[in-house]
């Protein structure tokens, strides 16, 4: 995360050299999380039985708030390098899994020899660096970035099952198109629809499950900014 920031505020010093102005603001907007996972499980080996494989497709609507910080060169008709963090949290999922398995030990299981296991993620952290183009005079742009963010894993299962560790850095890359309008005493109204796709996610569990993810999201924002 701290990389992410300062790599942000290096572009945005390194373009002091010429002429321009800084810009900060604040973001609400509201996110759509996409996500298609599998999990390769040991589940019965202990009693004799065969690994299992699930695959789970995943989505969830959540409201986002985040802060910025830009830079907007007089080059180029006004092209802007900015950093956007989001600290609040989304659910992957609008509800909680769960599936029920053969016992896989002692530990956990119900009277007629099952173990039930509750699953949910969120993501948290999400940062970007990024670029917005002007492509005419009314204030569109286009927008392209690099974003990241971490993965909480909020399973709940048995004693001796081992549960999934959270991913940290996870990346992925932001593109999408918008509308500024700067105001004579400063003020800026920007909204913007983007789409960031993210690299796959791997999470290993205490023993041998594996689970393997795509997660995409979708966000429509409003901003409301001050340029100085």
């Amino acid at each position: 995360m701290k990389k992410l920031a300062i790599l942000a505020a290096s572009l945005m010093l390194s373009a002091q050299a010429y002429a321009g102005s800084f810009g900060v603001g604040a973001t609400i907007g509201s996110v759509n999380v996409e996500a298609d996972g599998k999990e390769v499980t040991d589940a019965g080996t202990v009693t004799g039985g065969a690994a299992n494989t699930t695959k789970h497709s995943a989505s969830n609507n959540a409201a986002v708030a985040s802060f910025y910080a830009e830079y907007v060169s007089d080059y180029l008709n006004g092209l802007t390098i900015g950093y956007e963090l989001t600290p609040g949290t989304a659910d992957v999922s609008d509800k909680v899994n769960s599936r029920t398995e053969t016992a896989q030990g002692a530990s956990g299981t119900n009277a007629s020899g099952s173990v039930t296991y509750k699953a949910q993620a969120e993501i948290e952290n999400i940062q970007s660096i990024y670029l917005e183009l002007p492509i005419g005079p009314n204030g569109f742009f286009l927008k392209g970035g690099y974003t990241t963010f971490d993965l909480n894993t909020l399973e709940v299962t048995p004693t001796n099952s081992g549960a999934y560790k959270n991913a940290t850095g996870i990346d992925g890359m932001t593109g999408g198109f918008g509308m500024k309008h700067v105001m004579d005493n400063g003020m800026v109204l920007k909204g913007v629809l983007e789409y960031t796709d993210y690299d796959t996610i791997t999470l290993k569990s205490a023993t041998v499950n594996t689970i393997t993810a795509d997660l995409d999201t979708t966000s429509a924002k409003f901003s409301l900014g001050y340029q100085f």
